[in-house]
């Protein structure tokens, strides 16, 4: 293939666009898929991948794909299609910063790297290109890619672009946290680098920087110092990355000092991943421990400060936007949703309100986001108002739901059932609702709305107001959002303090177990409805129960000697909360199980992304083997960080311990032989995965080209879990490429084995029973 890329002077930072190369289109199938169909991941991962030619075809069902040569526009961009394809040819080995955007992902030299889909431009990463020859392979993701190289200038450096700033307020007594991109050029991991932040003024406050590791960026926290006279407007803010004495780079940036009644940006630490992360508030013009507190959820592409301008300041309510941990982010589901409960229990501690006054509204994608978190936590919000509001991926977003699928494929697809707003609806009983659409909306069609209606009507919801604006389009301007008819519901309504009825339904209850007095422990059917009607007399001495599919419930709010009546069975409950358990067909109470699952701690596997998660690659198999895991996890933490602005541990698990990371669940790349931390994690785990072997309880698959997800409890931590990504070899392992992990829409079982004899199907999959035993639990096996 011709030359592509000029050489450069080895220090010149001087930007190259790739301007030709080969494409290819219709090789995949789209959409939110857990198992992504994709003939050129297929030929990766089995060993047959080859340099393409112009010319070369692709058979996919059937048809045969050419790839084609093509060149960028004069703004660099590649109306590429499906995949890009191009060569860098190199006079010697060397680094470079790759810069590339509106695809999927990358692999660079075999490696896999995250994309850029949205076109953000912020996403740099170090590679490194060898002596001749490189190939740089592009998945497409909205049609158009455009890529650049830049040689190294400094082996770490600092990126102004992409910094998680906060304003500082005049009243601010303490350092304020705040986040920025750090690249590693370097061929090992940084070691005992430090932040430094110093202020025009010449504040200045030091912090250690966790470790980045090699040829790979990670948003780092530090903390800006105090202003010693803060000054409404504008200050600078440098910050310096220190190897003892040494800056090794220096970023420069801008902050805003504001009054405390002004619009504003706060940051916080995530504990989902330690990051810092950013909401915006509108203040109430009148703080008061009166007033309402509206939690609002942004549309994609809209950034949480501009979601809060958008409302004009009241004196009565203060208006709070959570960033669903980027402008597109996680649709408010996964860790989007995680993000919004965090900000929602900051602004709850830190704004003055009347804690009975809480509302939740959003727009488009943040519409969406009403319904999925207003339905989930009814016990949160007096009302919801989802405006221009989607219901669900299967109904807007290209959502994977089989039509009489296989028993493997039809458990996958219930993992996936937190999605479901529509099974769920039943839960705004306990909230006041008001729809608002435009009729001629060409974005989010207004038969959702009009859906959500008439779900709402067959509920017959007592307190339902709904309004759709003639000839509207998507956006409408500001009134979208502050819409005077939803500020009247969200002035007038309370949430109830003590409500005798109850009616709840979960799909997960380690997603969603609670309605006021009444929480779901565990589920008799894994992650299908569970639902509960309970009454209480006034004096809650008499409580009635009714259920479906729960195995146990707690209770809470009772007098002494409650007499509850639970389905057919009954018990005495005492003072405070009783906890039943259904056993041999009957409700006896019982006490809380830590160890088996419950909220705090269950399935299934990407509930492991929510607790300050480690990532821990094994370095125990073959030098592929052990190259994948430390590939594979840089890829999850980058593409975190991209999708979600997050920032993740890596760590050899040499040097893992439960005691190191106590508090923190735990992800381990590879298998029982090729991860050392697997055997002392997972030695009670009746799914196993070894090196050319898997095994579910009594049946057993040989092969080294499985691949497998699993999660499991860790057996040093009442609250912990651990997951596996891997497979029983390198060619199984590579198969894990391809599951988007940190992606919403898509979801999987507690345990998951896939069958290489055909690509993106399943040997086997199932949920653990509430003992986490295979006995007590669900699987299928492919037929």
């Amino acid at each position: 293939m011709a030359l592509l890329f000029a050489c450069l002077p080895a220090l010149q930072p001087t930007p190259v666009a790739l301007t030709e190369g080969l494409a290819i289109g219709n090789v995949s199938a789209g959409g939110r898929r857990p198992m992504p169909s994709d003939a050129i991941i297929d030929a990766i991962v089995a060993g047959k991948w080859k340099t393409p030619k112009e010319g070369d075809t692709i058979t996919v069902r059937g048809s045969a794909r050419p790839w084609r040569r093509v060149k960028a526009d004069k703004d660099g961009w590649f109306n590429a299609g499906g995949y890009l394809f191009a060569t860098v040819d190199e006079p010697t080995d060397t680094l470079a910063i790759l810069n590339a955007q509106g695809d999927t992902f990358a692999y660079v030299n075999g490696e896999p790297r995250p994309g850029d889909p949205y076109g953000y431009g912020y996403l740099n990463l170090p590679v490194r290109l060898h002596r001749g020859a490189n190939e740089l392979l592009f998945a497409g993701g909205r049609g158009r890619i455009k890529a650049s190289l830049t040689p190294v200038e400094k082996p770490v450096s600092v990126q102004e672009s992409d910094a998680t700033l906060p304003d500082v307020l005049t009243t601010d007594q303490e350092p304020l946290w705040a986040g920025v991109t750090v690249i590693n050029a370097e061929e090992c991991a940084t070691d005992g680098i430090r932040i430094r932040a110093t202020l025009s003024d010449g504040a200045t406050l030091t912090v250690p920087a966790p470790t980045i590791q090699a040829m790979s960026a990670r948003k780092v926290p530090f903390q800006i110092p105090t202003l010693a006279d803060p000054q409404i407007g504008k200050t600078r803010l440098k910050v310096e990355i220190l190897k003892g004495d040494e800056v090794l780079d220096t970023g420069r940036f801008e902050i805003q000092v504001k009054k405390p009644t002004d619009l504003q940006k706060r940051t916080f630490v995530s504990g989902i991943d330690g990051s810092v992360q950013y909401y915006a508030v509108q203040p109430a013009a009148k703080p008061s421990p009166d007033n309402a507190l509206v939690l609002t959820l942004h549309g994609a592409s809209v950034e949480a400060i501009g979601q809060a301008a958008a409302y004009a300041q009241k004196d009565w309510v203060s208006i709070v936007a959570p960033t669903n941990r980027r402008p597109y982010g996680f649709d408010w589901e996964d860790i989007g949703r995680l993000d919004a409960l965090e900000v929602l229990d900051i602004a709850k501690r830190t704004i003055p309100h009347d804690p009975l006054r809480v509302d939740l509204t959003g727009h488009s994608m943040g519409g969406h986001g009403t319904w999925s978190v207003g339905t989930l936590y009814p016990n949160l919000f007096a009302s919801i108002a989802p405006s221009a509001g989607w219901i669900s991926f299967w109904s807007y977003a290209g959502g994977w739901n089989p039509n009489n699928g296989s028993d493997t494929e039809n458990l996958l697809r219930r993992s996936m059932n937190v999605g479901d707003t529509l099974g769920r609806v039943d839960n705004t009983l306990a909230e006041d609702v008001y729809i608002l659409h435009g009729d001629a909306d060409d974005n989010v069609p207004v038969e959702q709305a009009r859906t959500m209606r008439k779900a709402l009507e067959g509920i017959e919801h007592p307190h339902l107001q709904y309004h759709e604006q003639p000839g509207a389009g998507h956006w409408w301007g500001n009134q979208c959002v502050d819409w005077p008819p939803i500020f009247d519901m969200v002035k007038h309504v309370k949430l109830d303090e003590d409500p005798s009825h109850v009616d709840f339904t979960t799909q997960n209850p380690a997603v969603s177990a609670t309605l006021d007095w009444v929480t779901v422990d565990q589920q008799s059917k894994c992650l299908e409805p569970s639902h509960v009607v309970a009454d209480k007399s006034w004096d809650s001495r008499s409580v009635h129960v009714l259920t479906n599919n729960v195995h146990e419930l707690t209770l809470t709010g009772l007098t002494a000697e409650s007499f509850v009546t639970i389905d057919s069975d009954t018990a005495w409950g005492r003072q405070g909360c009783l906890t039943l358990a259904r056993k041999n067909g009957h409700w006896t109470p019982t006490e809380l199980a830590s160890r088996q699952k419950n909220p705090e701690r269950s399935g299934p596997f990407k509930q492991v992304f929510n607790r300050k998660f480690v990532l821990v690659v094994g370095t125990t198999g073959t030098g592929g083997e052990n190259q994948w895991a430390r590939d594979r996890a840089r890829l999850d933490s980058e593409t975190l960080m991209y999708r979600g602005n997050g920032a993740v541990d890596i760590v050899d698990d040499k040097d893992f311990s439960p005691q190191r990371f106590s508090g923190r669940n735990v992800v381990l790349y590879g298998n029982a032989d090729t991860n050392s931390a697997y055997q002392e994690l997972l030695r009670h785990c009746p799914v196993k995965v070894r090196e050319s072997r898997a095994v579910v309880g009594e049946k057993e698959i040989d092969g080294p080209a499985y691949a497998a997800l699993l999660v499991y409890p860790n057996p040093y931590d009442d609250k912990g879990l651990v997951a596996v990504v891997g497979g029983t070899g390198l060619a199984g392992m590579r198969e894990t490429d391809r599951l988007p992990l940190i992606s919403s829409g898509v979801a999987y079982p507690d345990w998951i084995v896939f069958d290489p004899a055909s690509p993106g199907s399943i040997w086997a999959d199932g949920f653990f029973g509430n003992d986490w035993s295979l006995r007590n639990g669900e699987t299928a096996m492919a037929k």
